[in-house]
């Protein structure tokens, strides 16, 4: 791909994925389109070629939707139930690591977005909040689905809460 002039951005062999910028255009190929196409013969093993694209956090009620309601009366009724040796992982804006919920639970957190590592919007706090959240800042009151497992987060969405495909596929 280097010599076909494109930038390599990531190598992700657990998915078999290559990122990469395209090359400049040139007069040879006019588009992008006919410079994929092009590199498509050149390199038969290429499976997919896709665009990069813009992906935005957005704040919904979606308790209801997803279950959540089931899932509390189940950890209501058993303790045991509270995701204790389970690790969930987050894709979002940043985690406040310094959250009286997520007190020793952190497991790891990476950025992708170059913005640094605090959560400017809260979104992902939020997040992070409902699927892990302990209620230790509401004294058990609001507390997430499991909320004795391990967080794994990754920051693919910038300060703005938005970003690019590319981090949230490395965040993944």
């Amino acid at each position: 791909l280097k010599g076909l002039g494109y930038t390599i951005v990531a190598v992700m062999k657990n998915l078999k994925m290559v990122i990469v910028y395209p090359p400049k255009r040139s007069v040879k190929f006019p588009t992008l389109l006919s410079h994929f196409n092009n590199t498509k013969r050149q390199m038969p093993r290429i499976n997919f070629i896709g665009n990069d694209f813009k992906v935005k956090a957005t704040l919904n009620v979606s308790t209801k939707q997803i279950g959540a309601e089931n899932v509390w009366n189940i950890t209501v009724q058993s303790p045991e139930r509270m995701g204790e040796g389970k690790a969930i992982g987050i894709v979002d804006t940043g985690i406040d690591v310094n959250h009286a919920d997520f007190k020793n639970r952190i497991a790891e957190y990476s950025d992708f977005t170059g913005d640094g590592m605090a959560d400017v919007s809260g979104h992902g706090t939020h997040c992070a909040s409902c699927a892990a959240g302990d209620g230790a800042s509401s004294m058990g009151i609001f507390r997430g689905s499991a909320p004795k497992a391990k967080i794994y987060f990754a920051k693919a969405l910038g300060n703005s809460g938005a970003g690019n495909a590319t981090a949230v596929i490395q965040g993944i």
